[in-house]
């Protein structure tokens, strides 16, 4: 059920980039990494939090200096990776084609490439039904790593050539909070949205996805003289 190929991730992440016209992006991830941990360090992390996925995004710092890139990439190819409509208006309410910038658990992203852990089964039962201000305490008093709206919009693009969400998702996207505001990602099979919240909505339907972070170590490669 878990495998992980830490070649082949880098391989299939760069050719997303790619495939969604973001050659910076992957230009980005296609370098020569390492890291830290072993094969089956990986698959134990991924079992406990029943991760299926993983992806190599950008650093953090990147990401957020090519948000307008990926929202326009993503808009004007939308149908090409199985969605009708495209719609992100996380920086304020008369602003489209923006992201929420984040404060919250990035440090681990901000400066580097990182290895991503997902999953579109929301396992944890205790993220329903909480308000931003409280799925955000609830993921720092238990130490765990949630998504951004960049994270959730790249994975969600490759989202065909994995097994499809059940009917519809929508999550809280922890990892991009700011200011008493908090991300939310919302997908059925037509749509792909993220919006933000103030920290007091509440619905039982909504949740939050736990994720993982590994850092990469980018390895300059000896050449002889």
């Amino acid at each position: 059920m878990y495998s992980f190929d830490f070649k082949q991730v880098v391989e299939s992440s760069s050719n997303l980039f790619k495939m969604l016209n973001l050659d910076s992006w992957a230009t980005e991830v296609d370098k020569h990494f390492e890291i830290d941990s072993c094969e089956a360090d990986v698959l134990e992390l991924m079992k406990h939090h029943h991760l299926n996925y993983s992806i190599i995004m950008p650093s953090y710092r990147f990401q957020i200096e090519h948000a307008q890139e990926l929202a326009e990439c993503l808009k004007s190819g939308i149908e090409k990776i199985g969605y009708t409509s495209f719609i992100s208006d996380s920086y304020k309410a008369d602003a489209t084609d923006k992201f929420l910038k984040s404060d919250f658990n990035i440090t681990q992203r901000y400066d580097k490439p990182y290895a991503l852990f997902y999953t579109w089964d929301m396992h944890h039962k205790c993220t329903y039904g909480l308000s931003g201000h409280q799925v955000k305490n609830l993921f720092q008093q238990n130490g765990w790593t949630g998504m951004t709206s960049e994270e959730f919009m790249v994975t969600q693009s490759r989202s065909v050539t994995f097994a499809e969400p059940h009917g519809k998702l929508w999550t809280w996207l922890v990892d991009s909070s700011n200011d008493g505001m908090t991300s939310v990602g919302f997908l059925d099979k037509s749509s792909l949205k993220v919006y933000t919240c103030k920290k007091g909505s509440t619905h039982d339907a909504r949740g939050a996805l736990v994720t993982c972070i590994l850092p990469l170590r980018e390895v300059k490669e000896y050449k002889r003289e």
